[in-house]
């Protein structure tokens, strides 16, 4: 018994692998990720309020990197992204609500740093101190 492959298999086999390869290769190029720059503040934010505790890395938009989860309308822990940056390609934090969680510590400047977010709810923590002069560059429309 014999279990050659001819040359025609071995090359629309090869011709496959190439197909998926490429169409895999696509799919990491135009993976939706967090630029490193944001991926740098958002691990300082997390450093800086205690019991935050966030695990950021570049696709933490896109794989559960914040966790997030809301138990009712008091508590919350909540980021969410906007990926339609670069046609897609790029995702940017645009809203953080992290309510009744019982966050301590001071409030970070590095928030003024997502120059894409809009939306800041630290409401029912124990965090202190005042609000940084950084929040002044922020697009936010709630805080």
């Amino acid at each position: 018994m014999e279990f050659g492959i001819s040359s025609s298999k071995l090359f629309y086999l090869f011709i496959f692998g190439c197909f998926a390869l490429n169409a895999f290769m696509d799919y990491e190029s135009n993976a939706q990720l967090i630029p490193a720059d944001e991926v740098v503040v958002l691990r300082e934010i997390s450093s800086t309020i205690e019991t935050l505790n966030w695990i950021v890395t570049p696709r933490s938009c896109i794989d559960g990197g914040f966790k997030n989860g809301i138990i009712d309308e008091y508590i919350k822990k909540n980021v969410t992204c906007t990926c339609t940056f670069s046609k897609g390609t790029v995702c940017h934090v645009t809203h953080i609500f992290m309510t009744g969680i019982s966050l301590s510590g001071s409030l970070s400047s590095e928030f003024g740093h997502l120059i894409h977010l809009q939306q800041l709810d630290l409401s029912n923590n124990y965090l202190n101190g005042s609000i940084p002069s950084s929040f002044a560059r922020l697009p936010l429309v709630a805080l």
